[in-house]
């Protein structure tokens, strides 16, 4: 701000400035040749001055009775503020209330003054007070919050008829918030009224002769009000709600009933009528009064016994009931029949077999008026030599079928009808005869070819067992074999011959008899032929042989063609002496001294241990595991994969790991990866378990169906084939009589002598001496002598 003043002024007042704030002056001069500038004066501040307030507080109802108010410092306080006041005034009132005084520090104030109401608007305003004066906010509003409405009167109430009633009442006399809805409790009904303008209603559908206790809920945002209750009484009307009496037969004449009173008596019930009307009298047809209604009695008891009544006559009852104002008749009651008299017919019976177990008793009832009243129940009594059996059944059967009886037993049978009131009659005996317990319906067996020796037999369930089935047998051709077995299953039948038909059927057992199925005729697969006779050679001339055969004994099958095989002899000089195994090829020493030892290649003296090849010092207290020499911590510690491990259940050595191993499981360790498998079984096939006498054999280290299967030179082949060696090397032959195997040679027993050295390796040789031992030795001592020449 710059002010330009005359020359010969040497003083000047500023005015305008913002109060209680610094200032700082200067002063330059100016003449013709210019202008020059004084140093800056010392700070001055102007005076305090009263705050300017221009933003009102900010009010928050908190509750219907508390508000909150917040503010912030005036922008411009133009001075030390030392307190705010906050006064109130009802909205649309001039009067204003002190509320309160905080510091300056204090930026917010909750007015819980005793004078609030709650739903009602108030203003607020601050004053911010400084040593100069004080300023005022303007006004601000806020309504506090609704509460639950104060002065809820009883409602006026005026019965109108005995099910409606009429109610007006008044708003409350603070309703502390917007009225939302009326309540009308009765307790029941509850009517609900949402228009709160609405000041009157009628509520209709009430009980009658009811006492009620009325009471009027007024609800706002903030709870409901219940007022004081009105006890009324609707009006009496004609009862409701009567229920028929219960009628009991006690005997050929009297009827006892009883009945409830009304569930809506609707007034003071002064008496009841009871009231009869016949429907049914078989026994007497003269009778005129069916279908009539009779009073038999009038009076407050809730019982009555009804005498000297017809015997089997059928009555329905009803009852009235009367009250101040009128009357109201149940329902008739439930049908109920006087006891009958005593029965002058029995029933006419048949009874028919319909298994080896069950007999169907059938009969024809008589009429009512032979019988002198309603049937109550049948009784079938069932005697045999054995057994006495009785059994009942209901009013409406004209049969039963009698179960568990029997096979082949005659039975006598007498069906007993008892009447309504208990007398009864029993019909004449008759006699019959139980089916004997033979199953039926048997289907043939059905056939499956397993081999050439074997046929698998199916059987299924007779379509009637009559009676439980014990066993089931096969027959073949004229051979029995039990299955030992009581369901439906299949067995497989073996030592059959092959390429053979055979007649087979099925016999089931019942525990009382034994039925056989119709024949299913079966073939065995064809196999090889047996019993080929050597041919018979015959020179024709010098470069002709005529060779004749015949047929083998045993085809089993159809020969499809002939192989005719030829050899030429040579004599023994000629013969190539077989091949010296890869043992005696080839021999290796190491020479130690008469006092030392030897650990695989090394020979060694002193206190050392060998283990598995390998050489350490002793050491007490260590034993060999594999190649390591390590600490034994018992005596019964395991030795597994270099270490020692303590002994536990069921766990054993598996490769490199001492593992659980349970019962009936095989631990089966990889030769190419460090890993291992346990399962099933007593061996290992590579490395997975298997059961040796199981439905697999192991052949490569692979698993295959054992059935008609063997493993021979690492090949699965038939088991009907010979196989001259093992599952490893070995080589697979037809069977044929005079053979067998020398190693892997399939033989002529007749012309060559086997021969098995100590080392179990076995030689063909083409001649038979006289002394067999003797000829196997010098065989083996050439093959040594030239062995040891050779090295």
């Amino acid at each position: 701000m710059t002010t330009c003043l005359a020359g010969n002024v040497t003083s000047q007042r500023i005015d305008n400035l913002v109060p209680y704030t610094y200032y700082i002056f200067k002063v330059e001069a100016c003449t013709l040749g210019g202008c020059s500038k004084s140093d800056e004066s010392i700070q001055v501040r102007t005076l305090e001055a009263a705050p300017d307030v221009t933003v009102a507080p900010n009010a928050t109802a908190l509750t219907p009775t508390s508000v909150e108010l917040k503010w912030l410092e005036p922008t411009h306080p133009n001075g030390v503020i030392s307190s705010y006041t906050i006064e109130r005034r009802l909205t649309g009132t001039e009067a204003v209330v002190f509320v309160g005084r905080v510091p300056a520090t204090q930026k917010a104030y909750i007015d819980q003054s005793a004078d609030l109401s709650p739903y009602t608007s108030y203003d607020y305003r601050l004053k911010v007070v400084n040593s100069a004066g004080e300023g005022i906010s303007p006004w601000t509003a806020v309504v506090t919050r609704p509460s639950r409405p104060a002065g809820v009167t009883a409602p006026l109430v005026e019965v109108r008829n005995a099910t409606s009633i009429y109610l007006k009442w008044v708003p409350p006399i603070r309703s502390n918030g917007q009225l939302e809805y009326y309540i009308i409790r009765l307790p029941e009904p509850r009517v609900e009224i949402r228009n709160t303008s609405v000041l009157e209603t009628t509520i209709h559908n009430l009980t009658p002769y009811t006492q009620y206790s009325v009471t009027l809920t007024a609800c706002t945002s903030g709870g409901c009000s219940e007022s004081s209750a009105v006890v009324i009484t609707t009006m009496a009307t004609i009862p409701d709600g009567q229920a028929p009496p219960t009628p009991t037969a006690e005997s050929q004449s009297l009827i006892s009933l009883v009945w409830q009173p009304p569930s809506k008596p609707n007034g003071v019930v002064i008496g009841y009528e009871l009231s009869r009307k016949k429907i049914y009298q078989p026994l007497d047809p003269t009778v005129t009064d069916l279908g009539v209604w009779a009073s038999v009695y009038r009076g407050s008891a809730l019982f009555y016994e009804d005498r000297g009544l017809p015997m089997f006559t059928t009555f329905v009852y009803r009852v009235t009931v009367f009250n101040n104002i009128g009357q109201k008749t149940s329902e008739p009651s439930q049908n109920v029949t006087s006891f009958g008299g005593l029965p002058r017919r029995a029933p006419d019976v048949t009874v028919t077999p319909t298994s080896h177990q069950s007999l169907l008793v059938s009969w024809v009832t008589p009429d009512p008026v032979d019988l002198q009243g309603k049937v109550d129940k049948f009784t079938i009594e069932t005697r045999s030599n054995s057994v006495l059996l009785t059994n009942t059944t209901g009013a409406e059967t004209n049969s039963f079928i009698l179960e568990n009886l029997n096979p082949d037993t005659e039975y006598t049978v007498v069906v007993g009808v008892t009447i309504y009131g208990g007398a009864s009659i029993n019909s004449n005996p008759v006699k019959a005869r139980t089916l004997n317990g033979a199953p039926q319906g048997i289907s043939p067996p059905t056939l499956a070819v397993i081999s050439e020796t074997a046929l698998r037999v199916s059987w299924s369930a007779p379509s009637q067992p009559n009676g439980d089935i014990i066993n089931y047998n096969i027959y073949i051709d004229d051979r029995i074999i039990s299955t030992n077995m009581s369901t439906p299953s299949s067995i497989i039948v073996n030592d059959l011959q092959p390429f053979t038909v055979y007649q087979i059927k099925v016999e089931v057992c019942t525990v009382f008899q034994c039925s056989q199925s119709p024949t299913t005729a079966g073939t065995t697969s064809e196999s090889l032929p047996q019993g080929l006779a050597n041919p018979v050679l015959q020179a024709l001339n010098s470069t002709a042989v005529q060779v004749t055969w015949s047929k083998p004994n045993r085809e089993n099958g159809i020969i499809r063609s002939y192989n005719l095989w030829r050899k030429t002899l040579k004599k023994c000089v000629d013969v190539s002496q077989p091949a010296v195994n890869p043992e005696q090829e080839k021999c290796t020493y190491v020479e130690c001294g008469i006092l030392q030892s030897r650990c695989g290649q090394t020979c060694y003296t002193g206190t050392k241990r060998c283990c598995n090849g390998v050489l350490h010092d002793a050491i007490f207290g260590y034993e060999c595991c594999d190649t390591n020499y390590v600490p034994k911590p018992s005596t019964d510690a395991i030795c597994c994969g270099g270490a020692f491990y303590s002994p536990l259940p069921n766990y054993q050595c598996c490769g490199a790991r001492y593992v659980m191993v349970p019962v009936g499981s095989s631990c089966c360790a990889d030769t190419v990866e460090d890993r291992i498998t346990i399962g099933y079984g007593d061996s290992c096939c590579g490395s997975v378990p298997y059961s040796s006498t199981g439905s697999q054999i192991c052949c490569t280290n692979q698993l295959f169906g054992r059935y008609t299967k063997q493993c021979c030179g690492g090949l699965v082949v038939s088991d009907s084939a010979v196989c001259c060696g093992n599952g490893t090397t070995g080589e697979v032959y037809l069977p044929q009589q005079q053979r067998s195997c020398c190693g892997e040679k399939y033989v002529d027993t007749q012309s060559t002598l086997c021969c098995t050295s100590d080392t179990g390796h076995e030689k063909v040789s083409p001649n038979i001496l006289s002394h067999k031992i003797e000829h196997c030795y010098r065989i083996f001592f050439w093959i040594n002598l030239n062995y040891h020449q050779n090295m």
